[in-house]
């Protein structure tokens, strides 16, 4: 049973990490961009990679707090309530990471 809890978030934690950078990417940019590497995204210069570095760094501070909150959620007695605050951590540590895989991307086409 463990086993499946852990599986169902990594998934969860996959889809609404890579929904998030998606947004926060069309938010940047002004357009939904490509998500396939072959596709070089439009109108992307050294601003919008920046601006995708700051808020990627943004979302690190989020995954630091929430791991604090975490860690507080984990005395719960609730069994949701740690499930919730366990993938709040594992959103964020993976939207960071989209974010960051993106800004490389970013940065090869703005230079």
């Amino acid at each position: 049973l463990r086993q499946v809890e852990d599986a169902e978030n990594d998934v969860f934690s996959l889809c609404l990490g890579f929904s998030i950078m998606q947004a926060l990417r069309c938010w940047i940019s002004g357009a939904w961009q490509p998500y396939d590497a072959r596709i070089p995204p439009d109108h992307i210069g050294q601003s919008e990679a920046n601006a995708l570095l700051a808020t990627s760094m943004a979302l690190c501070i989020l995954t630091a707090a929430s791991t604090k909150l975490s860690h507080i959620g984990e005395e719960a007695a609730h069994a949701g309530l740690k499930r919730c605050c366990r993938g709040v951590t594992n959103v964020c540590s993976v939207a960071v990471a989209w974010c960051l895989l993106f800004w490389g991307e970013w940065q090869l086409y703005a230079a």
